[in-house]
């Protein structure tokens, strides 16, 4: 949920992750938001905060493709201060 503290109600209810969500970031110009969960494989989803909408999923490499993206939940999620690109971190980092 994405809450108002003037209005002390929910603006959007976002609706997709099956897991826990266990780290959540808004980028810096409040128009996106990117979230993490560990639905059994790593699931980062970005938001559009206006209207809530999912707009981007980005899922790991399956076993079968290669190495997986981290090796653990997502425990932290960062935008880079122009919004163009995401960092998370868990488990561990890969190059």
């Amino acid at each position: 949920m994405i809450w108002s503290f003037e209005l002390l109600s929910p603006l959007q209810e976002l609706k997709g992750h099956n897991g826990c969500v266990r780290c959540s970031a808004f980028s810096l110009d409040g128009v996106l938001l990117a979230t993490g969960d560990d639905n059994g494989e790593i699931r980062i989803r970005i938001w559009s905060v206006s209207d809530g909408q999912l707009l981007h999923l980005c899922a790991p490499i399956s076993v079968e493709e290669g190495a997986a993206t981290h090796g653990g939940w997502v425990t932290d999620v960062c935008f880079s201060p122009d919004s163009k690109m995401l960092v998370s971190a868990g488990g561990y980092l890969k190059p």
